[in-house]
């Protein structure tokens, strides 16, 4: 039988971590430039890495941690750049999520405008009432509607069930 991996020290880890990181553009003149991680990332552009033996972590966390020392669970490295993919320490704050999202929307990063202006949004409002319209009527499959309206059912399903489209609830759409 093959052992399994060897565990990293932290030495190794913090070398390996180093070797994916790259000099990327100047966003805010004052910062300087950001340090891009060229590693996996998530959905929304964020660095990430598996940390052995704990899981993954959040590649600004990770560099926030080895450079000025450990988070605690309810605290984020935030973004001053505002460059997901930016490792930069000098480039990371400590705040809590509320203070994390209340940046976001200082800085005019949030989606204070509802679901339809967000990157990659394929409905508006009156495609989410239309489905979920059609949907209550009965006669009509979610994967029908997922076909007419582009999307894939799970979203339908999400649709219809409330779990997303929030804002198209409360305005009664």
């Amino acid at each position: 039988m093959k052992p399994g991996p060897r565990p990293f020290t932290l030495e190794q880890s913090i070398a390996a971590f180093w070797a994916k990181v790259k000099n990327g553009p100047v966003l805010r003149p004052e910062l300087g430039p950001c340090w891009i991680w060229t590693g996996a990332k998530t959905r929304g552009g964020y660095g990430t890495l598996r940390r052995r033996p704990r899981g993954s972590i959040r590649a600004h966390r990770f560099a926030w941690e080895i450079t000025y020392g450990e988070l605690p669970r309810d605290v984020e490295a935030c973004h001053l750049c505002d460059n997901p993919p930016c490792v930069r320490p000098d480039h990371l704050f400590r705040g809590t999520k509320l203070e994390n999202m209340q940046d976001c929307s200082a800085k005019g990063r949030a989606f204070a405008h509802g679901p339809e202006l967000r990157p990659g949004a394929k409905l508006t409002p009156d495609q989410v009432a239309e489905i979920r319209q059609k949907y209550l009527a009965g006669g009509v499959l979610q994967r029908e509607l997922a076909a007419q309206f582009g999307v894939n059912q799970q979203s339908v399903s999400n649709i219809v069930r409330g779990e997303t489209w929030e804002a198209a609830n409360a305005a009664g759409k």
